[in-house]
């Protein structure tokens, strides 16, 4: 197969036999050809008709190939378009995610389109919504908060491949073969009584949902709640500090940590990294998130809350008291003495970019 005419004849030839279009499909992706893999596929490429990995492999390897800077065929086709709204992901990121995402959901392929899977719960993207997190935002806090009123679901990190509890465990429990199909569970059961569904996501957990089109399905009308933190440095010690000790909450920390520069700056680098890809997200889907900052949440988080019940259009019967229920902060004198010590090393031209006197 060496030019377009030997494509479209070989289509021709295969447009009344599915199983030609799909061994058509593998040879082209094979040839490192997704996007007329994708053309090959056709409409079934969005239905059981094509197994569930295939399919999958078709939309990461397109993704990254143009990702990678390859020029599309088509500037107007679907598959070029979604490669313009994932500008903020590399190509690499996308091939490791391809990996994951395979390892979780091919063993349940062969459950793609069967009477189990035709009977599962439908995506619903009424009444969602997503917490769009970076580490060590004060996110853990709030959604708890969130999750406790009853009435704003029940956020959780649902789609982290890496957590046993999370994904795995969604897919395994329900022998998931496609995100749609874990999608539609989580909705189904984490929505709070009044119907609403929440989710935490960090950026990687969205990467998936855009390149399987699953974002579009689940999250058409949603709103988005995005969390940062005002001080980048107190951030990336903070994030640099639970990573050195594996302890995520103060409570569970046996031994303090070592200071380690490397550990703190290049906390500051993946942080930033994330906020980015986050603003690109938002610019390139047309978003307006709703902005908390982990110093709103610290300083009163029922306000947060009172906010956050505003921008989803849901009634609370009356002010919560979460403030009192905060947890002890981790944020200590250990804190203070790393961001002195990491001060004092920066070079001055670190310290310009980063705003810091």
């Amino acid at each position: 197969m060496t030019n377009a005419d030997d494509f479209d004849s070989l289509l021709s030839a295969t447009a009344t036999w599915q199983g030609g279009r799909q061994d058509l499909a593998r040879r082209l992706l094979d040839a490192g050809k997704p996007e007329q893999a994708i053309a090959a596929l056709g409409p079934s490429l969005w239905t059981p008709a094509t197994p569930a990995p295939l399919a999958r492999r078709a939309l990461y390897d397109v993704a990254a190939h143009l990702r990678s800077g390859a020029m599309a065929a088509d500037l107007k086709s679907e598959a070029a378009k979604r490669a313009f709204r994932l500008a903020g992901f590399h190509a690499n990121e996308i091939r490791l995610v391809q990996g994951e995402m395979a390892k979780l959901l091919d063993p349940y392929a062969a459950e793609h389109g069967s009477e189990v899977d035709r009977r599962r719960p439908v995506i619903d993207p009424q009444n969602a919504y997503a917490i769009c997190m970076t580490p060590r935002s004060g996110s853990n806090f709030l959604v708890r908060c969130l999750s406790e009123t009853g009435l704003l679901g029940h956020p959780g990190e649902y789609l982290h491949r890496n957590e046993p509890s999370a994904m795995p465990s969604v897919v395994s429990r329900f022998g998931t073969p496609t995100l749609d199909a874990a999608m539609g569970e989580i909705m189904y059961r984490t929505r709070s009584p009044n119907g609403v569904f929440g989710i935490k996501l960090h950026i990687g957990m969205l990467l998936p949902l855009l390149v399987e089109g699953t974002f579009e399905r689940a999250f058409t009308g949603a709103k988005f709640i995005y969390t940062t933190r005002e001080d980048l440095v107190a951030q990336a010690i903070s994030f640099a500090r639970a990573t050195i000790t594996g302890a995520w909450l103060s409570k569970n920390e046996a031994d303090p940590a070592e200071f380690s520069f490397d550990a703190i700056h290049g906390a500051v680098r993946h942080i930033s990294h994330m906020m980015s890809q986050w603003e690109i997200f938002f610019a390139l889907h047309g978003i307006t998130p709703l902005r908390v900052t982990y110093e709103d949440v610290d300083r009163d988080v029922d306000a947060v809350v009172a906010r956050v019940a505003d921008h989803l259009g849901v009634q609370l019967p009356g002010p919560t008291h979460f403030r009192k229920a905060r947890d002890t902060v981790q944020r200590d004198a250990l804190n203070e003495s790393w961001r002195k010590q990491f001060l004092e090393m920066m070079e001055p031209a670190d310290r310009a970019v980063l705003k810091i006197s």
